[in-house]
């Protein structure tokens, strides 16, 4: 299947990757790494995840978000092109795993759901790039074009640990754990 690339609106600096059951009342956002961070239904941190919140720059308005659902793990890291790249395993059950916003929107609803890589658990890969700039912007103007993008590479794997591939965005240190915390 071939990417698909759209617009989402996200609210509170926040989007998420989810199958049909989940909670997130009682979220913690102890085990974040900057960019995603991998919960249970009920919004514990645990790793595989059965739910994950992917931390963008921008507190509201639109990211540009590309879903490369894939039959096979991809053979490179683009490690040169992205600010921040995480990968993790994710267990989302249900019919239509995939991501969803406070703000459903139609390019949302447009994007692929993660179904079509298999029955999971799911290996996802997110990549993220100006989130430093869209974090300055705070809110993006209606009718701005996105200044950051994500992408979510997704293909059935068995569960493994969550791995960062990249780090250097200054936005994603921001959202760190202290020290000895």
């Amino acid at each position: 299947m071939a990417p698909v690339t759209r617009t989402i609106f996200v609210d509170y600096s926040q989007y998420y990757i989810h199958g049909d059951d989940y909670d997130t009342s009682q979220w913690s956002y102890d085990n974040f790494n900057g960019l995603v961070g991998v919960l249970d239904a009920q919004g514990h941190p645990c790793d595989p995840g059965e739910f994950a919140v992917v931390i963008t720059g921008l507190n509201s308005g639109e990211v540009c978000v590309t879903v490369d659902v894939r039959a096979e793990p991809p053979t490179v890291v683009d490690r040169g092109e992205w600010d921040e790249i995480v990968e993790a395993s994710l267990t989302l059950g249900g019919s239509r795993p995939g991501l969803s916003t406070m703000i459903p929107t139609d390019g949302l609803m447009e994007l692929p759901d993660f179904s079509q890589a298999g029955p999971g658990p799911y290996r996802v890969r997110v990549h993220a790039r100006g989130r430093d700039a869209a974090n300055e912007l705070m809110d993006l103007p209606e009718g701005t074009e996105p200044v950051e993008e994500h992408l979510i590479q997704v293909w059935g794997a068995p569960a493994t640990p969550l791995y960062v591939h990249k780090q250097t965005d200054t936005y994603g240190k921001t959202m760190l754990p202290a020290p000895g915390a």
